[in-house]
């Protein structure tokens, strides 16, 4: 066996050249089924994979957050009457109580039933918007990513 490295003679059984001291035989390269290579080239391709992932997931967030609560303050504004005691001279506006009953019912219990009427329409616009928003926009992202 000769060195590939300075060119002269070694005995056949020997790992390093006897003149240069360079080793005579390659360790084999380990193949691709091995867990080792695999393992590094798969971290080093599937980094920025994730990091992309991870901030279209925050992007996606952080638009329905704001989606939702710009949903959820015109909702408060919009429903702002609802809110306030009901007297005689307040126009109840759209509401889905006769007039004629207005004035039979008493007028603290239908004020505070619209109040809590109010409050849980609120609740229920924030609590639906956000994932209705998240969904559509992380489903529109992944059609513009295709």
């Amino acid at each position: 066996m000769y060195c590939k490295y300075c060119g002269k003679p070694n005995d056949n059984n020997g790992c390093f050249c006897k003149h240069c001291g360079r080793k005579l035989i390659d360790e084999p390269k380990p193949s691709r089924n091995e867990n080792v290579s695999t393992s590094k080239s798969i971290n080093k391709t599937s980094e920025p994979a994730a990091k992309s992932s991870n901030n279209r997931l925050l992007k996606a967030f952080l638009c329905s957050l704001a989606i939702s609560l710009a949903l959820t303050i015109g909702y408060a504004i919009f429903r702002y009457g609802d809110s306030l005691p009901c007297d005689d001279n307040r126009s109840w506006g759209g509401s889905v109580y006769d007039p004629a009953i207005l004035n039979v019912l008493d007028k603290d219990y239908l004020t505070s039933v619209r109040q809590e009427e109010y409050k849980s329409g609120i609740i229920n616009t924030a609590l639906l918007t956000f994932p209705i928003s998240f969904g559509i926009i992380f489903f529109l992202g992944k059609l513009k990513k295709k």
